[in-house]
């Protein structure tokens, strides 16, 4: 009719709108007089996590607070000595998150590395970016691992060193955090960051 167009927009809903699959949301174009008119469509898609979720290539142990990100851990690699007995190589971090780097310095600190290397050799679900848990991400495998099915019938190390000859480790039986000599023969579980 020669009039200028106006813009509004109209929620069909009467509650909220929660998108847990697939949805196709379209966005029509409508001059009066004139057929409706399609003139763009986009799909969106978010996969809600959740705890012991066969996700990227291991079950999800940890999601932070944007429920985005976390990590997942892959069942046990066997056992291994730390390595680097008597050599301090700087893996310190024992927060979440810090798995990543105590690995990477263990393998450029050391040639011996055990643990270390048979975590970031682990290729489980095509993905090559896998990591010795620090001490806390250790703890939230624990804490989380009825949901992991986690074996707790064993010890596992983590990447935390406390000094050249020690590091960190969690019994998964009663979840106690012990000191344990880089020589020791200890369960490997490696983790990843998504």
């Amino acid at each position: 009719d020669g009039s200028d167009p106006t813009t509004s927009s109209t929620n069909q809903a009467e509650t909220p709108l929660v998108i847990n699959s697939a949805v196709t949301v379209k966005a029509l174009a409508v001059r009066s007089g004139y057929a409706d008119s399609l003139i763009a469509s986009a799909s969106y898609t978010q996969l809600i996590l959740s705890i012991g979720m066969n996700y990227q290539g291991g079950k999800i142990a940890y999601i932070d607070g944007t429920g985005q990100h976390g990590f997942v851990v892959a069942p046990s690699q066997g056992s291994s000595i730390w390595g680097c007995q008597g050599i301090a190589v700087g893996a310190s971090g024992i927060g979440i998150g810090t798995g990543g780097q105590n690995t990477d310095n263990i393998l450029a600190g050391c040639a011996t590395s055990g643990a270390a290397r048979i975590a970031r050799e682990y290729t489980g679900g095509g993905y090559t970016d896998w990591n010795l848990p620090s001490k806390d991400e250790l703890n939230l495998i624990y804490t989380n691992r009825i949901a992991l099915g986690v074996n707790t019938s064993y010890e596992v190390y983590s990447s935390s060193e406390i000094s050249a000859d020690f590091a960190w480790g969690q019994f998964m039986v009663n979840g106690g955090q012990y000191v344990y000599a880089k020589s020791a023969l200890i369960n490997i579980m490696p983790i990843r960051y998504y």
